[in-house]
């Protein structure tokens, strides 16, 4: 379930990230005179999606710090607990 929601998320900005450096690229063209308009729209919605993305990252993280406050889960998944502070 871990590896499955990692590489849902990992895949996520992998589609979103190229895209957004596309349209910055194209925004920020010397050679264009005039700022396209449909780039600023592709622009937003690329935001929105980040934002949704970031939703998603912070609820994956407070799951998993949940999961390893509980010692009964931590058990119950046949995990320890990894202390390195730098981590988190």
């Amino acid at each position: 379930m871990l590896q499955y929601w990692i590489s849902y998320l990992s895949g996520k900005l992998s589609h979103l990230q190229p895209q957004i450096l596309e349209t910055l690229d194209a925004l920020v063209d010397p050679k264009l005179l005039s700022l396209d308009r449909s780039k600023v729209h592709i622009l937003l919605q690329n935001g929105k999606s980040l934002s949704e993305l970031e939703t998603d990252l912070k609820v994956f993280k407070e799951t998993i710090l949940e999961i390893l406050d509980d010692k009964e889960v931590m058990e119950e998944l046949c995990l320890t607990k990894w202390t390195d502070p730098e981590v988190l």
